[in-house]
């Protein structure tokens, strides 16, 4: 099988590159979070208009009932990324990204009251390790005490992580609502997201601000090189999903947490508190945890089977 590896590869390329945009995002000085979504959101609807074009002459039409969770994953799927960049304003760019991994609980709990889906005791402990890693990550008064928590990068760092978890909430209804349309396909979903998105941005704008002033040059850059990298990201994951079992790719791509430490201690010269490290590995062994954990009580019977 010539492709055997390849689906492996692409999962750690994107794990790789994962945290560039949220790291080019932190590069605009003169552009509010609201208006790097908007510009990110019609980025990627840019990027994606060639394939998606192509696909209306290729793929059927979408059913109404399809078309009704379309609609709700596009939303949902548009706010996680808008609450995850304007978290960026609260956090390091390292606990940023370990808090936006921190879905494995919330994915398990929406999974169990949308999909009517159940887990097993040790899917559910090895998941809760992850909660650890956001308590670290947070730093909260009660335990850490008044100065160790309030010195951070922000005073509001508590409403950072509560939008981060925000966030992280939403993707996980991405993930459990995207169950309900696999007939639709991921560039419809990408599209759909992009123009709701794009939509909700402006509405904001237009309410708060009055009216969206072009960016600087220098912005404009760094705001399209983050839709570049979050575009290219998705292809890249998507992609790997076509070679490779979903619970492969999620563990590889769990490492993103690492990525993100990486990425903020050598390109943004910031160095998160210890208890961040601490808190992201713990995040990144629930995470990865509770994949395997899922995957392996399937494999077990397919092996009792065979005997």
């Amino acid at each position: 099988m010539p492709y055997c590896n390849f689906g492996t590869i692409l999962a750690f390329v994107c794990t790789a590159l994962s945290p560039a945009y949220i790291f080019f995002a932190a590069k605009c000085v003169e552009m509010s979070r609201m208006e790097i979504s908007l510009v990110v959101f019609i980025g990627n609807y840019m990027f994606n208009l060639p394939h998606q074009s192509y696909s209306l002459y290729t793929e059927k039409p979408i059913p109404w009932n399809d078309m009704k969770y379309l609609i709700l994953v596009g939303t949902i799927s548009a706010c996680a990324v808008i609450t995850y960049y304007v978290a960026m304003d609260y956090l390091y760019v390292s606990d940023l990204i370990a808090l936006g991994n921190a879905h494995a609980v919330p994915t398990l709990l929406l999974s169990y009251i949308i999909l009517k889906e159940k887990s097993g005791v040790l899917e559910v402990l090895v998941a809760f390790v992850s909660l650890g890693g956001v308590v670290l990550i947070a730093r909260p008064a009660f335990l850490f005490g008044g100065t160790a928590a309030s010195n951070t990068r922000s005073q509001d760092r508590m409403l950072g992580v509560f939008i981060a978890m925000l966030a992280t909430l939403c993707f996980s209804g991405t993930l459990v609502l995207s169950r309900k349309i696999k007939s639709v396909s991921a560039s419809s979903v990408l599209t759909c997201a992009a123009l709701q998105g794009a939509v909700i941005c402006y509405i904001y704008i237009k309410l708060t601000a009055g009216k969206f002033s072009m960016p600087c040059f220098h912005d404009f850059i760094f705001a399209m090189l983050a839709a570049g990298a979050s575009y290219t990201c998705r292809i890249l994951m998507f992609a790997s999903l076509h070679f490779e079992l979903p619970s492969i790719v999620s563990v590889i791509l769990s490492g993103q947490v690492l990525t993100g430490f990486i990425y903020d201690t050598m390109l943004l010269n910031t160095v998160p508190y210890a208890t961040s490290y601490i808190g992201g590995v713990l995040i990144m062994l629930g995470t990865a945890g509770s994949i395997i954990a899922k995957s392996w009580k399937p494999s077990c019977k397919s092996i009792s089977c065979k005997r």
